[in-house]
């Protein structure tokens, strides 16, 4: 879609080279990455995770948003996003609009990436073939020999396994920067009316782009600073009922890494 395709034959496409399932639904919808996110959380903070995670897919991006978030210095990815502070965790899968000169903008294809920021090492970027019949058998065979040879070692000794126990942060008690486009009449009092509902849930705009395409209806772009998801779910409610509002809101959320 980044190279211009539309949704529709960028998944085709993805499909016919072996990318993305016949049934496309565990790629597009973020379910996958969901499954490894909890895996790999588990592995890292050392405790077990037994809810459902936030996970919100790809279908709704348009080739539009694209080339907004662009123009915006960013690009947008499917990430799973896991943090640790004090004694919550926060796991949630969505596309996400990352600075476009990061190293996980480079991300394409059948390449998956994970990207660690430890507190004395920093940033470390893990990159390879993540799809695809042979990197796929490959994984699959060196867990089988994995899970095969802890079996045999635990025959000798079974060690006590320690788990912390962290609370899994909420949803709507996550903090983000945010992308909204609206699709909206073209006349005037809409920004206004618009603005009055982001600021009464202390939603604060960063920035406001209106695509003039001599149309009636007509794409508004607004950047936020940093908000609380419950504000922004309530706000995008009530913006979703104004009669000068055609369409339901398009929300992706930005993350500044570095």
């Amino acid at each position: 879609m980044g190279e211009g395709k539309s949704y529709e034959d960028a998944l085709k496409k993805a499909q016919e080279l072996g990318f993305a399932e016949r049934n496309p639904e565990f790629d597009v919808e973020g379910k996958d990455a969901a499954q490894k996110l909890i895996i790999l959380a588990s592995l890292i903070f050392n405790t077990k995770i037994k809810e459902e995670i936030f996970t919100w897919g790809i279908t709704k991006i348009s080739k539009n948003d694209l080339e907004y978030a662009k123009e915006l210095g960013y690009t947008i990815k499917l990430l799973a996003i896991a943090k640790k502070s004090n004694n919550e965790i926060e796991l949630r899968v969505h596309p996400t609009m990352i600075p476009i000169g990061h190293e996980l903008a480079t991300v394409k294809n059948e390449l998956n990436a994970i990207y660690l920021i430890g507190e004395n090492t920093g940033p470390v970027m893990l990159y390879g073939k993540g799809a695809g019949q042979l990197p796929t058998a490959t994984v699959v065979l060196g867990d089988v020999i994995s899970i095969a040879n802890n079996m045999k070692n635990h025959a000798v000794t079974s060690p006590i396994q320690y788990f912390n126990n962290y609370q899994l942060k909420n949803i709507d008690e996550v903090v983000s920067r945010y992308y909204f486009r609206f699709m909206v009449v073209d006349k005037p009092g809409v920004l206004a009316k618009i603005s009055a509902i982001l600021g009464k849930n202390n939603i604060s705009i960063a920035g406001v782009s209106q695509k003039e395409e001599n149309k009636q209806i007509v794409p508004l772009v607004i950047t936020t600073h940093d908000a609380l998801e419950k504000n922004v779910k309530k706000a995008v409610k009530e913006i979703n009922e104004l009669d000068i509002v055609k369409e339901k809101t398009v929300l992706i959320r930005i993350e500044d890494i570095s």
